[in-house]
């Protein structure tokens, strides 16, 4: 159990941290502080709206929305949000995708060494029983 919730804090702040990161980039001329707390703030509703509508089938333009709509009430431009979330959603996709080739190419490779060793016996054994019936 207290695994499961350290790795979870792990990945909370790993969060926090990819939206500080891409907040750097679209917000430079905004204090490294300021934008650790901007940052903690858009995770946390981000999460909250998550949870909320659930419902939403994949979550398509929740996240955007939702921190567009964040930071139009922060005084601050909702494009700057609604393109962090973009630039997270494109990375989420990219790991997908990175995921699934990974995956295939493994597959692959087992489905190789699996033929490579099994069939050959198999054939091996069948071809012996066969000259055992002639």
């Amino acid at each position: 159990f207290m695994r499961a919730v350290t790795l979870l804090i792990v990945v909370r702040v790993l969060q926090v941290a990819e939206v500080w990161i891409i907040l750097l980039a679209l917000l430079p001329d905004k204090g490294a502080g300021w934008l650790l707390l901007l940052s903690l703030l858009t995770q946390a509703i981000s999460q909250l709206l998550t949870w909320v509508l659930s419902i939403v089938p994949g979550q398509i333009g929740v996240a955007e929305a939702g921190s567009a709509l964040l930071f139009k009430l922060l005084y601050l431009d909702p494009l700057v949000g609604f393109s962090m979330e973009l630039i997270r959603r494109i990375r989420k996709i990219l790991g997908i995708v990175i995921g699934l080739l990974i995956g295939w190419l493994v597959g692959m490779r087992s489905e190789k060494q699996y033929r490579a060793t099994v069939i050959p016996k198999q054939q091996c054994e069948l071809d012996s029983h066969l000259e055992s019936k002639l």
